[in-house]
């Protein structure tokens, strides 16, 4: 029964957070080509509350890789979510422009690389730089952001009607980072058939998809809000975990004392 609960965890992670996306995003592209809505009070209100929930699920992370077992791999998630939480800060701020574009392209960059991490031995996320890696990257990404707004008529264009081949290709190897944790997240499921796992495993194939469902956006097009929904679900998804084993911890020391 139990294998079976952890093969129908994986299809259908693989298929409500990997096929689905792209199906979606697929048929809006094809049915929804000329359908724009600028707004951009509304695209820096999700862009704000994304950030908001990547630095608190990255406080999460760390307070929880303190008190438990088997989460060598937090701090480099936490890294992740702080970098990708302050380069998002200053999306959210920016009106459309050179410095829009790639500060949400180098916050996709940045978050992939750093999530994938995971990857590396439990002995290497117990060094001492693995420690102070989030606040090492949360000076980065505010240098990061900051140098993008000052210098943004020196970087090359990204938007020429079209997005360039620029954004397109730092957002596309982004989304594939963000696969490559994915996978992480659900071999662990498979072996420990943690909830954690689980949904970590979702959210960050979901980021994936929102790399790549980049490639044929337009500017407030529909297919451009389509994978922004779609970043904003992974944020809500993994938050309402993170918060739910927050407050499983908090009632245990209550009932412990």
């Amino acid at each position: 029964m139990a294998n079976h609960r952890l093969k129908f965890g994986i299809a259908s992670t693989l298929i409500i957070s990997g096929v689905l996306p792209l199906a979606v995003g697929m048929l809006v592209h094809v049915y929804l080509p000329g359908w724009h809505r600028i707004n951009e009070p509304l695209h820096s209100s999700i862009e704000a509350v994304g950030a908001f929930i990547a630095l608190i699920v990255a406080a999460l992370l760390l307070l929880r890789s303190k008190t438990e077992p088997d989460v060598a791999h937090f701090p480099w998630m936490a890294a992740a979510f702080i970098t990708m939480g302050l380069l998002d800060v200053f999306h959210a701020g920016l009106h459309v422009g050179t410095a829009f574009i790639w500060t949400r392209g180098i916050a996709t960059l940045f978050g992939g690389i750093l999530i994938s991490l995971v990857w590396l031995p439990d002995g290497l996320a117990k060094a001492r730089l693995a420690k102070v890696w989030p606040a090492v990257m949360a000076v980065i990404s505010t240098i990061a952001g900051l140098l993008v707004v000052a210098f943004s008529s020196v970087l090359p264009a990204a938007n020429d009607g079209q997005f360039t081949s620029w954004p397109k290709t730092i957002n596309f190897t982004g989304g594939v980072f963000f696969l490559a944790a994915s996978a992480f997240f659900l071999i662990r499921y498979r072996r420990l058939a943690s909830m954690d796992d689980f949904l970590f495993a979702n959210q960050t194939l979901l980021f994936g998809e929102a790399g790549i469902l980049f490639q044929n956006s337009t500017l407030w097009g529909a297919d451009w809000w389509c994978w922004h929904f779609v970043r904003l679900f992974a944020y809500l998804l993994i938050l309402g975990q993170c918060l739910s084993v927050y407050y499983g911890m908090r009632e245990s020391v209550r009932w412990s004392k």
